[in-house]
Order: C-alpha cells, then structure tokens, then sequence
C-alpha cells in the first residue's frame, strides 16, 4: 500500500513474517548480466534455462531489482524496461540499450527472489474459473467472489494472486490481451478482459485464478468496510478523527496495525481514482481518508469512499508477535542528511541489523521522542519509516519547519519475531 509515514508500521505478511523457520527467504543477489552488449538481461527464462547459476527456486512469490553497487531500486532509476521483464516474478528484469534516453544506456543491475521453506505459512487456493467469454467478456473479478459468486473468495485476506488461460496455462500477462485498468491480475480487483477492448476480430481468451492464502493462526483481521460519509456536502470524510468520537459507529478497535481505502461499489482503491486528497488522510493509519469536493478537478467532485482497518486479535500484540530492538542513531544531520537506512545496518554499520527479519519498525527524534510523521519534513521516496528501506531524510528536500532547512537527528527501532 501506498500511504503516508505511519508513527507505527506493524506488518501481518503471511509471505513474509518470518523466524528461522518462517514461510520464505530472500535469495542472494543475482548479476546473471551486464549492459555491454545489447542490453541487460536479469530475465527468469535464462535463469531458467540454468545461466546464471539458475533460479534460486522454482515457485517464487516475489522479486527485488536494483542497480549493482549503488542498490538504487530499478523503480527508482528513470529507465525503461522490457514490458514483460519490468521487475516481475515471471519474467524478471530486463533494460535494452537502444530504448533508452539518447545518449545514455542500461544500467548494471541484479535482483534476487523471495523463495518459499520448507515449512509454509501460506498455500495456494484451488484455480477459480468463475466466468467464461460467452457475454461481454471474462470476469474473474475478486468483487464478484466477494459476493459468492463462483464459490466465493477462498480466504479473506489473501497475499498475492496467480492468473492463467484455462487448459493452456498460459499467464495472463504474457497473452498480449488487453484487462480492465484496475483488474490486471491484482490482488486487489482480480482478472477482468472485455472483449470489445480486444484486437479487431478476437475476443478475451477463458482465464483462471488462484490466491495464497494464509495457513497460520491469524494475529489480527479485517474490520467490516465503514462508510461513515458521502461526499453530498462540502467532502467526504471518512477520517479517523471522527470515528474516534463515536461517529459512523466508532472505530473497530483501539490501535489498529493498517489501513485500507476503496470506492464502494466497485471496489477501486482509493489510490488509483486519481482524486486529490486532504494531505494527512491519504489512506493513511492516523487520519484515514478525507476528499474535499472543491480540490478536484474543474467539473467533478469526490467518489463515495469507505475505510477498514485491520485490528489486532486479543493475543497479537507486538509482544506476542516479538519484541523492539534497542533505538538506533546510526547517523545525524550533519552531512547531506539523517540516514538512518536498512542498507547500511545490513552492511554492518551502525552496529548492523538487530536481527535478519524484522516484522516492524518505528521512528522517533532523538531526544524529544517525536514520531517521524507528525514532524512535518520531507523523506526519501520509500524510506518514509518503512521496513524494506527504513528512514532517509534529506537536507537539500527541507522547506523550513520543525528543523528550519536541516533534517532532524532521527532514531529507528525494529520488532524482531519471537
């Protein structure tokens, strides 16, 4: 999800709440190519094939990509990518030369895989075909599942989703076919190929599903969808602040660990509308969601949204889940910024990680113990408080504030599993 800095990140990731026994490990890095020909090659078909020292695994669930030595995310790199190759499970990552800016070429990259253990935490569903092409086109959509259609929805928060032509076992992606926006084989809208979106003359192919559901004993669930609000008036509000007050019901529980924010009805995220929303209530933890009418575009106003969140059970405090390192002030402000990132403690410095798979972490200042988000400064991109990358400010990003144009000394700490 994507949301703005959290006090307190607690993530429940059936893939990845790992111990020494956990559900999966991350591979070692892979450099299977170079740019010096024509392009750079990290794909899972050479890998495949046994180049590279072969794949790491044969089922992946997830995959990371960044450039060699620096360990940039190739997200972040400003090139382009094969379209099928783009950082994906299936086909990995791959850069041509001659499609980059003129004058420029492929970086150097590697990714590595998160490869399921022996003992899992998590187990595919059975492949779902709910619908074929007969009518406008194949619906293999998670809102209709929800609704019981086709058997229902094998598990209720299920962590990645797998999607393929029936018989042939093609993947979706790779057919060429064309799917709904927000329902491209994702977790969170499914499957969905209209066949008037098709090529002149063809029409959708028959698809089917699958989920990963978790096996585990769950340490905390999903509240019921709350729309407290519609956007009738001035916004629609479906903030925190007034559940807290006992509005719309109240909120499901004292101290939720995530957030989740979407358009009733049909079921799109509220990220990806493309609406503009109050700057603390991005889907976020603290605030929720806020759409104020007149901050929209000329002509529209905001959709009707609801919220969930997702609540500890009477037995999953951090506590029963793990335990806070010591904090960590692996650095101050006094060179181009506070970096006080994963990175560099997995290579040693600082005093290294305090363990190998921490399932959260926190952020405060030093001395005034402020949490990291309610300073008002501005963070890296993806090191906002967050467990793959931890907390990077820097100075040159500063506008004034809490820490005039200077970050301010920050410390990390991280839940380790039991």
């Amino acid at each position: 999800m994507y949301m703005y800095v959290g006090v307190f990140v607690l993530f429940i990731l059936s893939l990845e709440n790992i111990s020494a026994s956990g559900a999966a490990s991350w591979s070692s890095w892979i450099d299977r190519d170079n740019p010096s020909g024509n392009e750079d090659s990290e794909d899972r078909e050479n890998l495949e094939k046994g180049l590279g020292g072969g794949m790491p695994c044969q089922n992946p669930t997830r995959i990371e990509c960044k450039t060699v030595g620096t360990h940039i995310p190739a997200s972040e790199t400003g090139q382009v990518f094969r379209k099928d190759a783009d950082c994906s499970v299936e086909g990995g990552l791959v850069c041509v030369n001659n499609e980059q800016k003129p004058g420029s070429q492929c970086l150097d990259y590697e990714i590595r895989f998160l490869c399921p253990v022996a003992a899992p935490t998590a187990s595919w569903s059975s492949w779902i075909d709910r619908d074929d092409t007969s009518g406008s086109g194949d619906w293999e959509d998670r809102g209709n599942l929800e609704k019981g259609l086709g058997g229902g929805m094998p598990c209720q928060n299920p962590a990645e989703i797998e999607c393929r032509t029936v018989g042939t076992h093609i993947p979706a992606l790779e057919t060429g076919q064309v799917f709904r926006k927000d329902a491209v084989c994702s977790l969170e809208g499914g499957l969905v190929c209209v066949n008037n979106e098709q090529r002149p003359g063809s029409q959708c192919l028959d698809y089917e599903i699958r989920f990963l559901c978790s096996m585990a004993t769950p340490t905390a669930s999903w509240s019921s969808w709350i729309d407290r609000d519609d956007p009738s008036g001035t916004a629609d509000k479906e903030d925190r602040e007034s559940l807290e007050k006992g509005l719309g019901g109240g909120m499901p529980c004292q101290n939720p660990v995530d957030i989740d924010c979407r358009k009733v009805g049909t079921h799109i995220h509220a990220l990806r509308t493309g609406q503009v929303f109050k700057k603390g209530a991005v889907c976020s933890l603290e605030g929720g969601l806020v759409c104020v009418n007149n901050e929209q575009r000329p002509g529209s106003h905001c959709l009707d949204y609801e919220i969930r969140f997702l609540c500890p059970m009477a037995t999953s405090t951090a506590s029963s889940v793990g335990s806070w390192s010591s904090w960590i002030d692996r650095d101050d402000a006094s060179g181009s910024g506070d970096w006080e990132d994963r990175w560099s403690l997995e290579n040693g410095m600082g005093g290294g990680m305090p363990c190998k798979n921490p399932i959260g972490i926190e952020c405060r200042t030093v001395g005034s113990h402020t949490p990291a988000s309610e300073t008002h400064q501005v963070f890296m991109p993806g090191a906002e408080c967050s467990l793959a990358r931890g907390l990077m400010c820097q100075n040159s990003d500063q506008r004034g504030g809490a820490g005039g144009f200077w970050c301010l000394d920050y410390e990390v700490r991280y839940l380790c599993p039991k």
